[in-house]
């Protein structure tokens, strides 16, 4: 191809009913996106190697997207079945564990690519921050920031993460 642009073209799938069409469409990959585990079929940890699966079949990349809780309901009050507690962060840890194993079972087939998304740095609306959190209030809402833990928890744990997967010794 000679071209003056290229790019990766990545989008979000909701269902593996989704995957097939991304291929057809020239898509190079999809991600997962939502930080609530359930809330989307391809948003399920448990379902991760599966799509991995299907992704290698069609030449596709998956990339696993972590999230460290999920809260949306002050912004949407009827979705309080997806509310997911950080639990001091381990709920993160556990997001993280299944990314990296799905990548690491990828990584053992032949796929060398190693993205993991992040949801998110900034998204108060739906609590799935990890910037750095100070104690806040209005007059009508008090934020949730990473108490007892310091300001900066959240990007401690992406930052272990990150060297864990740096320094492993797997074929990534």
């Amino acid at each position: 191809i000679n071209a003056e642009y290229m790019g990766d073209f990545i989008a979000l799938a909701l269902n593996e009913a989704d995957v097939p069409a991304l291929a057809a469409g020239h898509f190079d990959g999809f991600y997962s996106y939502f930080a609530a585990t359930g809330f989307t079929r391809v948003a399920t940890p448990a379902a991760w190697p599966a799509l991995q699966q299907t992704a290698q079949q069609l030449g596709l990349r998956f990339i696993p997207c972590v999230g460290p809780g999920y809260d949306d309901t002050r912004i949407r009050p009827w979705n309080s079945e997806n509310l997911r507690p950080r639990n001091g962060g381990r709920y993160y840890d556990e997001m993280f564990r299944a990314a990296v194993a799905t990548l690491q079972s990828a990584a053992a087939s032949g796929d060398s690519t190693v993205i993991i998304g992040l949801t998110s740095w900034n998204e108060w609306g739906e609590g799935t921050q990890i910037e750095p959190a100070q104690p806040y209030s209005t007059a009508s809402h008090t934020y949730a920031d990473y108490s007892p833990e310091a300001p900066d928890f959240y990007l401690q744990l992406t930052r272990k993460w990150a060297l864990l997967l740096a320094n492993s010794t797997s074929d990534f």
